[in-house]
């Protein structure tokens, strides 16, 4: 592992990098109103992305993190658009956190949940897939509990964080980012949640980066989770974040 505050060092012959560079988000703030102070920082950074290899792996954490995601591939044409990813494992596992809090069920006792969108207050915490200890939600947790605490507590979770802690949750979302590598490298049998390039699926545009549920193959290899059903107030729901990103 190597740092410092030269990129075009940093970058060259990097096999990894976690971009966590960015304006501090403080309390009142949302994660959009760091557009205008991050932007100038990851134009540089991107610049800088220009000597590394077209393998490289980038992780982008700094917020926005879809829209510096977005600037990263634009300003280094030349790295994977697959390669460059974004943040939204701590989504997931907050999301995953709160499920097992109303449950009482352990946090490998939860499956099909699932982050679609941007990792902003329209992110979508899928509800309909979600099983504990191998039933459906609906078995521990009504309708009305899902759609008006749950939805919402995931979306601004980091803004409570925020306005007790005076500061962002830099210990989960580094985590989060431990959770994105490994499953990323080494492979996993559960699915997961990534801020990646769509390539289409659920109504969502090609080339836009977004969080969609993926299966994580090994060495660096990720394939979509295609049939995830989805209702009506699902697609709603996605279309809301997706219009966010493309705006």
């Amino acid at each position: 592992v190597t740092y410092g505050d030269k990129p075009e060092e940093q970058f060259k012959n990097a096999d990894v990098i976690v971009f966590i560079g960015g304006f501090p988000r403080k309390p009142g703030m949302e994660r959009k109103d760091l557009m205008h102070q991050n932007k100038l920082i990851f134009v540089e950074q991107s610049k800088a992305l220009k000597v590394a290899s077209p393998d490289v792996k980038c992780v982008v954490v700094a917020n926005p993190a879809n829209s510096n995601t977005v600037m990263l591939s634009h300003f280094a044409p030349h790295v994977k658009k697959e390669n460059i990813t974004c943040l939204t494992r701590l989504d997931h596992n907050r999301a995953i956190a709160q499920i097992a809090g109303k449950t009482g069920a352990k946090e490998t006792e939860i499956e099909g949940v699932y982050i679609f969108g941007n990792h902003s207050l329209t992110q979508y915490p899928c509800i309909n897939n979600i099983k504990v200890k191998g039933k459906p939600i609906s078995d521990y947790a009504d309708k009305e509990w899902l759609t008006k605490t749950y939805i919402p507590k995931v979306q601004k979770r980091g803004g409570e964080i925020l306005s007790v802690r005076g500061g962002s949750s830099v210990f989960s979302a580094a985590n989060a980012v431990i959770d994105h590598l490994r499953d990323w490298y080494l492979g996993s049998d559960r699915v997961t949640s990534m801020g990646i390039v769509s390539e289409g699926d659920y109504g969502i545009p090609k080339g836009l980066w977004t969080s969609l549920p993926v299966r994580c193959k090994g060495n660096f290899k990720y394939e979509i989770v295609r049939d995830v059903p989805l209702s009506d107030f699902c697609k709603g729901k996605i279309a809301e974040t997706v219009k966010e990103l493309e705006e």
